[in-house]
């Protein structure tokens, strides 16, 4: 703080030392007018004062950001009368600005301008209006002159504008042209230039231009120079640290300082914008709170904090701020797949490997936070906590009693040995393959939550068997005495172990929801002051950074529904052709469904990967039509936890065998056609397939598998026959899915992105914008939400099942109809549909408890 208190005594009596002219004229102010006073070229300089000069500058600025500038200036021969003044604001889309100056009678003119601005940091476009005001003369004009701004930047060596006023009246005009070039390539060394004439080319005395050079040779600092044809000199410096600049600028009217000269200072305040921001060695050291609740891979437009791909930014951003010492992983409330939460470790591990420090607060965590929370230094535990210790489980509910005791019937229309996704309506238990099948899933995914413990508490292979054969449920003072944790408490013991890892107290700032937060205690979103924000990774480069694309493939394979496959295909086709974008990251979270959907993504993905790489990453699911969307992939990528694979096709039938009767309800039909009747029925169809009418099916069934098995290893570049192996509808793990040559390695979505971006050779460190798609629509999101609250489609299956098993009535009781026609509608409304699709059932017990996915449904 002292240090900072030294630099802003210096900058002040600097700014009242310093000189700027000022050249009184009627009128609207011109462009250069400016120019000649302060800053390098509106081209140039990256600022709110430079908008007021050339309104497209204000695109050029990150997302979200804001700048404010206010400058005074004086006759050096009275710095105590502020002859003159400026106020400048912009941000990406609208700019406003406000310039007070003295007339030759004295009088004092205020040129206000309101603009707007579109574009990016290549190519950018601004509109603005311009009125006028004299107290003294009693002018207000409202609608004086238009102001139209043109910025240039395709490379990042060269910068060009152009600014063009025209007054509505008459024929009054100004045209400035101004410039920078970047010789070595960066701003350490910036020439510029700017030529400007007034309602005539031919009229030498309505002409001026200036030339300079500037020099940056540190971040946040720079000093420039500039001659003016009139003869004069301006000198200028500004300073940033953090969002708060500070600038001083001297205007001669003669080279050689003879004439009168005049000074002038400013400030600015900027939000997200660190590209300019120096480090401040006085900061204050703290460490982050991360405080989750629903963590998800979607991008959610109300809960940004909660987005995967924003906390693992923040968490980048943590491990480069040099006045964060460490994070605390706060998991109180945390709920998320296991796939969301395996990544959400890698993150913390590459976070560690700066040296700094992790502490994990765990309430009652299950197997996988507990697990998430390993990777932490020291894990503090609520004293009124438990851990459940009880390792991982597979399997589905059966409902085929059910359905005899309602009186319905199922066929189940399955050619290939894995594909199970029907079992449920077929059988009473695992069949062999299901049991083959989940024990593999469950040894692989298994091995990685057991590696994960083992190696955050350094623990035997002895002590974790004992503790999760004999202590599954326990009590934090057993948990302390297992070696589980290593504090009992909340606050208090969080900053003991901030203070035993660090030396020292330190002060915490909170990410995320404030409300979960156990250090932050007042709530009020106004009062952010201890709340961690991530600085924009912009930096003082010309020209459009790279742009890399991420479309997210959630939900079951549906044209309309589900993923929207129609309207995906189309973004994605678009993005293929869009030459701004680079490559494509398609993350994949899906169990499949209808082929023909699952099909126009492939085929989008197919097209789009011959104009860039497009690479896939999954989720927690990617199956069946979830890998027929992936399939395509230039490489693909998964999680441990990844159910992949599943690599076939499956139909099933319901039919009326005594619900009708039951609920005394009857039928009678007149039918044209022999199988005109096949749908035909109340609530389901009232017969069963014929013998010919299955035969059919089979045909159909092995003709779309043939041709999925065949599409795997033309996307895969594997042999057909290597892929009926790897098939007949089986689920693999993320790394028994690399073993096998299903995808191509082990990454989650920020893994899976730095492969993109080495492979487009663009350096880690370099500036990237990651557009998302498709955006978020504000209604589904509530609706979501509201759907958050009603009970899981699980539940509702369990209860249908009992109310059914427990039925003494031969009818069905209305509330036991309703849950169970709520539970099966999805399986009704597809009946007899071929498709590529997993069990429904058996994925909450996959995914774990607390990322039992509703959006697949």
């Amino acid at each position: 703080m002292r240090v900072l208190k030294k630099y802003l005594s210096l900058i002040v009596a600097a700014g009242l030392l310093l000189p700027v002219q000022l050249s009184a004229q009627e009128g609207a102010l011109e462009p250069i007018q400016l120019l000649e006073l302060f800053g390098t070229t509106a081209s140039v300089q990256s600022d709110a004062a430079g908008s007021f000069i050339n309104p497209a500058l204000g695109a050029t600025m990150p997302f979200l950001s804001t700048q404010s500038d206010f400058w005074v200036f004086a006759d050096t021969r009275d710095l105590s009368k502020v002859n003159q003044w400026g106020y400048f604001y912009a941000d990406p889309m609208m700019q406003f600005g406000i310039y007070s100056r003295p007339l030759q009678d004295n009088s004092t003119q205020t040129d206000l301008h309101f603009g707007i601005s579109g574009g990016n940091r290549s190519y950018a476009f601004g509109l603005a209006n311009i009125s006028l005001f004299n107290e003294k003369r009693s002018v207000y004009d409202y609608f004086n002159s238009l102001q139209a701004g043109i910025l240039l930047r395709p490379l990042r060596e060269t910068s060009l504008g152009l600014t063009y006023t025209q007054q509505y009246t008459n024929n009054t005009w100004n045209l400035l042209v101004d410039g920078g070039i970047r010789p070595l390539g960066t701003n350490l060394l910036t020439l510029f230039g700017a030529w400007s004439a007034s309602n005539s080319f031919t009229d030498p005395s309505t002409q001026k231009w200036l030339a300079g050079i500037s020099f940056i040779p540190t971040k946040g600092f720079e000093v420039y120079g500039k001659y003016i044809s009139s003869g004069a000199l301006t000198l200028g410096m500004s300073l940033r640290v953090g969002g708060l600049g500070f600038g001083t600028s001297i205007a001669s009217e003669n080279i050689d300082f003879s004439g009168p000269i005049q000074a002038g200072a400013g400030i600015s305040f900027a939000t997200n914008k660190e590209g300019y921001a120096m480090v401040v060695p006085s900061a204050q050291k703290s460490y982050v709170e991360l405080s989750l609740r629903d963590l998800s891979a979607s991008p959610d437009l109300f809960k940004s904090s909660s987005s995967l791909l924003v906390v693992l930014q923040t968490i980048d951003s943590a491990k480069k701020d040099p006045n964060v010492e460490g994070l605390i992983l706060n998991t109180a409330s945390l709920s998320a797949s296991r796939s969301d939460l395996w990544e959400l470790r890698k993150a913390l591990e590459e976070f560690k490997t700066s040296g700094k420090k992790i502490i994990a607060f765990v309430e009652s965590p299950n197997f996988d936070v507990y697990a998430l929370a390993t990777v932490a230094d020291r894990i503090v535990m609520d004293s009124q906590g438990t851990i459940s210790f009880d390792g991982y489980v597979a399997g589905r509910g059966y409902f085929k009693h059910t359905l005899d005791k309602l009186g319905i019937g199922f066929r189940e229309l399955r050619y290939f040995t894995y594909k199970s996704a029907a079992e449920s309506y077929s059988r009473d238990s695992l069949s062999p393959a299901d049991r083959e099948q989940y024990e593999a899933y469950l040894d692989s995914t298994f091995r990685t939550v057991k590696d994960a413990i083992l190696m955050g508490r350094k623990l035997s292979e002895d002590q974790f068997t004992q503790l999760l054969e004999e202590n599954f449920l326990l009590s934090p003072r057993e948990a302390q005495k297992a070696a589980l944790v290593d504090y009992l408490g909340r606050e208090d013991a969080i900053r003991s172990a901030i203070k035993d890892l660090s030396g020292k107290e330190l002060a915490v700032m909170t990410y995320g929801n404030a409300s979960l937060s156990l250090f932050q205690k007042n709530s009020n979103p106004l009062m952010a002051f201890a709340s961690y924000r991530t600085p924009t990774d912009q930096q003082d480069v010309w020209s459009e950074p790279p742009h890399l694309a991420i479309v997210y493939a959630n939900g079951s394979t549906s044209l309309e529904g589900g993923m929207n496959a129609r309207s995906l295909s189309k973004i994605i086709e678009n993005l293929g052709n869009d030459p701004g974008v680079k490559g494509i990251v398609l993350r994949v979270d899906s169990p499949g469904g209808d082929a023909i959907a699952a099909d126009y993504v492939a085929e989008a993905v197919k097209k789009a990967k011959n104009q860039k790489p497009v690479y896939v990453s999954m989720g927690s699911v990617a199956g069946s039509g979830g890998y027929w969307v992936s399939m395509y992939g230039s490489e693909i990528y998964a999680t441990p936890y990844t159910i992949t694979g599943s690599i076939g096709v499956i139909a099933s039938w319901f039919y009326d065998a005594g619900l009708n009767n039951k609920l005394g309800l009857s039928i009678d039909l007149i039918k044209r056609g022999s199988h005109a009747d096949l749908n035909a029925g109340i609530l389901l169809p009232y017969r069963d397939l014929s013998s010919q009418e299955v035969e059919e099916y089979h045909q159909w069934i092995l003709e779309l598998y043939d041709d999925f098995v065949s599409r795997v290893a033309a996307g895969r570049s594997m042999p057909k026959e290597r892929v009926q192996e790897l098939a007949q509808g089986r689920i693999y793990a993320g790394e028994d899915a690399a073993k096998n040559g299903l995808i191509d390695g082990i990454q989650g979505l920020a893994g899976t992105l730095s492969a993109l971006k080495k492979s487009l050779n663009i350096p880690e460190d370099a500036e990237l914008i990651i557009d998302e798609y498709p955006y978020p629509n504000p209604f589904a999101a509530f609706l979501a939400s509201l759907n958050q609250a009603s009970m899981p489609r699980s539940r509702l299956a369990l209860l249908a099942a009992k109310i059914a098993r427990d039925m003494k009535a031969p009818q069905m009781s209305p509330l036991a109809l309703s849950s169970f026609t709520d539970i099966m509608a999805p399986r009704f409304n597809n009946n007899g549909k071929v498709q590529a699709v997993m069990s429904l059932e058996s994925l909450e017990l996959l995914y774990g408890a607390e990322g039992a996915p509703e959006r697949i449904f």
